[in-house]
């Protein structure tokens, strides 16, 4: 059972949200669409999310978080979701501050960072949903 669904219903999303992202975020650099577009780095961050929740609920079957055959309660699938893509969208943010890959001054970096944060949760929250109702 769990093969399968790792297969089919978590592997098959994750590896075409990695190569969307990948393609996304290349193309964005190249033509400068963070910069054009004001919504492209939402989008970017909406399915960077759920890549992420998408990631974690298949970390989770594998190291039996979450039963193989008893399907998660929403709540815990939502919290551990969400908790990720938190955690792991204030990393990014943080190294990004960090290593010099944000332009912005402190006074516009704060509300980018929210509204990047906010979408990754955003994301991970619609995985979550994905795998509660129609999913695993």
């Amino acid at each position: 059972m769990i093969e399968r669904m790792l297969k089919a219903r978590i592997l098959v999303p994750l590896i075409l949200l990695s190569v969307a992202i990948g393609v996304l975020h290349t193309t964005a650099i190249t033509y400068f669409l963070y910069w054009k577009f004001w919504w492209f780095d939402m989008l970017v961050h909406f399915l960077a999310g759920m890549w992420v929740g998408i990631l974690v609920i298949m970390i989770a079957y594998i190291f039996g978080l979450f039963s193989r055959d008893v399907r998660p309660t929403g709540k815990r699938l939502f919290v551990v979701t969400l908790f990720s893509a938190l955690m792991i969208g204030l990393v990014w943010e943080f190294f990004e501050l960090n290593v010099g890959l944000t332009f912005l001054t402190m006074k516009g970096y704060v509300p980018d960072t929210l509204t990047d944060v906010w979408f990754d949760c955003l994301g991970a929250l619609c995985s979550a949903f994905y795998f509660y109702y129609i999913g695993a």
